[in-house]
């Protein structure tokens, strides 16, 4: 019983060690001033200074889908393996 009693003492020691180690490694970065993030360049399209951009013309009408093409022949396995796969499906 006194063997547990001392394991669990060291590892609350253990523990406690740990927690001050890390937190006394993240106090420069805690304790560091904020760092601004740079200034935008003054013709940034993100910028007060928007410049208007030329909008290409579009060409206007109806749109025309792509002629259809079959599906070219499929291949001796290809077509062993669709007939496979019909066939199980029933």
């Amino acid at each position: 019983m006194q063997k547990h009693t001392q394991i669990r003492a060291r590892r609350s020691v253990v523990v406690a060690l740990s927690v001050l180690a890390l937190g006394a490694a993240a106090l420069p970065t805690a304790m560091a001033d904020p760092v601004d993030p740079p200034p935008m360049p003054a013709n940034s399209v993100w910028g007060k200074d928007d410049p208007k951009l030329p909008i290409p013309p579009v060409k206007v009408g109806t749109n025309k889908a792509v002629a259809a093409e079959p599906e070219a022949a499929p291949s001796k396995d290809r077509a062993a393996w669709r007939a496979a796969q019909k066939q199980r499906a029933q």
